[in-house]
């Protein structure tokens, strides 16, 4: 589960990685900051947002969700908790959100390592 999830922020960090190396820009480090503080920024909004929804329990164990890297291979676990008490704070759709939020937030440790990195050099 722990390479799934690594992969996952990997592959999820690759689309703002490649959209700075593409750009005509020629301070592409200055870019990669601005890209990275954008994502922070919207990592905090969709944290408020996953507080605002209740969906910080969709998916209660860290740092996948039910032993799994995203809430598709959960599903019969999720379906089982909704079940059991159908008003509680684990649905598909609050799973989601956790899980996205998540994922966010593995992209933005990506890209700070990458900036980390690149001022190192």
């Amino acid at each position: 589960m722990w390479i799934q999830l690594a992969i996952m922020g990997l592959l999820v960090a690759l689309f703002p990685l490649i959209m700075v190396w593409v750009s005509s820009d020629t301070n592409k480090y200055r870019k990669l900051t601005w890209v990275t503080l954008f994502i922070t920024f919207d990592l905090v909004l969709f944290g408020a947002f996953t507080r605002l929804t209740d969906s910080g329990l969709g998916c209660p164990d860290w740092p996948g969700c039910y032993g799994h890297a995203s809430p598709v291979g959960a599903q019969s676990a999720i379906a089982l908790e909704q079940n059991q008490m159908p008003d509680g704070p684990v649905t598909h759709t609050k799973a989601w959100i956790e899980m996205i939020h998540r994922y966010l937030a593995m992209t933005v440790g990506v890209l700070i390592l990458t900036l980390a990195v690149f001022s190192w050099r």
